[in-house]
């Protein structure tokens, strides 16, 4: 029984190395793809990468991919879409205590509400980010 768990533990750790490895080429390809201006390729690959971290439950990896996928829909112009991300990264990141990077998360919803021409929210969004920078000691984040 003892050498079954180990087999498994050690198969579990190989496939989690795996997928960890592959998420980060595929980033990479997201990296070089945005670098480009090919932001609907980088949004596949950023997808793929992120799918991979959430399987082997890395939830705060799994909020940047979200992130970045936001940023590509806002270049794109599509800011229903670049929300959506954006606040998926926000609830996550708000779930694992992670305020330096909500305060990010939020920063760039109200900048997409900015663009979108939906300044109240937008100031909402912003004051929140502001504060949570504030509450951090986070000068470089306070304009």
């Amino acid at each position: 029984m003892l050498k079954k768990i180990i087999i498994f533990i050690t198969v579990l750790i190989f496939a989690i190395a795996t997928y960890s490895q592959t998420a980060m080429e595929y980033y990479n390809l997201a990296q070089q793809a945005r670098k480009e201006y090919r932001y609907t390729d980088a949004i596949e690959y950023y997808k793929l990468a992120g799918n991979l971290l959430k399987e082997t439950g890395r939830k705060g990896d799994y909020a940047i991919m979200l992130n970045e996928i936001g940023f590509m829909y806002q270049g794109l112009g599509q800011y229903d879409k670049a929300i959506e991300n954006y606040s998926k990264a926000l609830a996550i990141a708000e779930e694992l205590g992670q305020k330096d990077n909500s305060s990010i998360y939020l920063n760039n919803i109200g900048l997409v509400y900015d663009s979108w021409g939906q300044y109240d929210k937008a100031i909402e969004n912003l004051r929140k980010a502001l504060a949570i920078s504030e509450e951090l000691g986070k000068k470089d984040q306070i304009a």
